[in-house]
């Protein structure tokens, strides 16, 4: 076997030369096999012939940069060692191969990967709700949003759209999903994206196929491992967290990502009802109080200036879609009274009444608001009384508030109430 090195090289957006705190290869039983050292010409270099052939998790730690984790493999054909990515090549990465000896095909070889990353480290985190009564894959709505991010374009609007991208070859994408329980990272692909890694979260996947007795009780996925994530984002650079965007189903008290429920200390009224149960998994607007979010500074540090946290599924409630509709309907006549119903009581309110109810109640009473408060930053959902519809275009999957359903409440938001709605029709909460 030929003596084969490899050589890392990372820079930075401005072509700076990054310098690696510390890089190893992780046999495929977890054990590390050999760390990289500094190796004179060579640099930050381990020689990758003295490793037997297979496939490995090649780590890398960097200054402001959670670990990063790729995976590679090394083969060999005849006396010649290959190093290549297992799956695609991250685009971020080059790779170069040449003998240490122009000329000479018994001289050691050398290879050199190199990383063209960002100005600081950024990430993107998607969740997606396992959907527990209609057997849709959510997962395929983030990924979709995924890819439209790296573009700059969507197609939720049916046709080309622009949007403000934000990932680029070097953002990490982690994707929370939670019917299989899994996190998964990658990094933009020479051919679709780069698996970084694949860690489940909690002891065991979640129980699909259980009840939810079961499932409280079990040691799987929260929107706990969600926050305490994005906390050590912000841990390893304040303002990496790009984006925060959730898929599944939805309401007023926040997403459903397992449905799971609340103990009865836990509910309205209970002993402990300011605090989360440590069997939910759901979100809940609770989870932004003093007792269950007690590093606020944290997560408000995570997320970037111009990060945009969104909520994609429902907040279909019935009776706010009939105030909403009512309201709209009324516009014109602010001061008279119009009959509505408005938690199980039927009442006489003015269109002006409807809009103080909404702005100093409805809206900031919503998960959206809470989080929106507690971040100090708006957080887009759907508005009250609608819901998130789905559709695809072409091999492209959206969540959506659809106007041939509750084209009256969007208006109503966006010309009384002065909100505005994106390309889906969210509108932004505190």
């Amino acid at each position: 076997m030929h003596k084969t090195h490899l050589s890392l090289q990372f820079s930075d957006a401005a072509g700076g030369t990054i310098t690696p705190d510390a890089a190893r290869f992780i046999d495929d039983q977890g054990r590390l096999a050999e760390s990289f050292a500094q190796d004179g010409a060579r640099g930050f270099a381990l020689e990758i012939s003295k490793l037997k052939a297979g496939e490995y998790e090649l780590r890398i730690d960097l200054p402001s940069y959670p670990t990063l984790v790729f995976q590679v493999k090394l083969t060999d054909k005849g006396t010649q060692r290959s190093f290549t990515f297992r799956g695609t090549t991250p685009k971020c990465c080059s790779i170069a191969r040449k003998h240490a000896t122009a000329g000479d095909e018994t001289s050691p070889v050398l290879y050199t990967a190199a990383f063209a990353l960002g100005s600081q480290y950024q990430e993107l985190v998607l969740v997606a709700g396992w959907d527990y009564s209609g057997g849709s894959d959510n997962s395929l709505y983030a990924k979709t949003w995924r890819d439209d991010l790296y573009e700059g374009y969507t197609w939720i609007t049916g046709k080309k759209t622009k949007i403000a991208r934000v990932v680029y070859d070097y953002t990490i994408v982690s994707l929370f999903d939670f019917r299989s329980g899994q996190r998964t990272r990658w990094m933009k692909g020479q051919k679709k994206w780069h698996v970084m890694d694949v860690v489940l979260q909690g002891a065991v996947p979640t129980r699909t196929s259980g009840t939810a007795d079961e499932r409280h009780g079990d040691d799987s996925i929260s929107v706990v491992h969600v926050y305490e994530y994005i906390k050590r984002c912000g841990d390893e650079a304040a303002g990496s967290v790009v984006g925060l965007h959730v898929f599944s189903h939805s309401y007023l008290v926040g997403p459903i990502l397992v449905n799971t429920y609340e103990g009865a200390d836990y509910i309205a009224g209970g002993a402990k009802e300011d605090e989360r149960d440590p069997g939910d998994k759901d979100a809940r607007r609770k989870d932004f109080n003093g007792k269950n979010l007690k590093d606020p500074a944290r997560l408000k540090a995570a997320f970037g200036a111009d990060a945009i946290i969104k909520i994609w599924g429902c907040f279909a409630h019935r009776e706010l879609r009939a105030i909403v509709r009512a309201a709209y309907d009324h516009r014109k006549t602010p001061d008279k009274k119009i009959k509505i119903t408005y938690v199980g009581k039927s009442r006489e309110m003015t269109p002006k009444k409807i809009v103080s109810l909404f702005q100093k109640t409805v809206l900031p009473a919503s998960y959206m608001a809470k989080m929106a408060k507690a971040i100090g930053k708006s957080v887009w959902g759907a508005p009250p009384g609608t819901g998130a519809n789905l559709k695809t275009v072409g091999k492209r999957n959206y969540m959506f508030v659809d106007l041939k359903y509750y084209s009256k409440a969007v208006k109503w938001y966006t010309t009384v109430l002065k909100l505005r709605a994106d390309e889906g029709n969210y509108i932004p909460f505190g």
